[in-house]
């Protein structure tokens, strides 16, 4: 079995948190971008 990971600090989940946030901000944000700018059309 794998063993548990633990956070070193609230700072680093903290940091971890923001990151995964603004990841997926930008993974939801592009493929709206992409057709309101007329780029999916040839």
């Amino acid at each position: 079995m794998s063993e548990r990971v633990e956070w070193n600090s609230k700072f680093v989940f903290l940091m971890a948190a923001i990151g995964l946030a603004v990841g997926l901000g930008n993974i939801w944000r592009f493929p709206y971008l992409f057709y309101t700018d007329g780029q999916g059309t040839l």
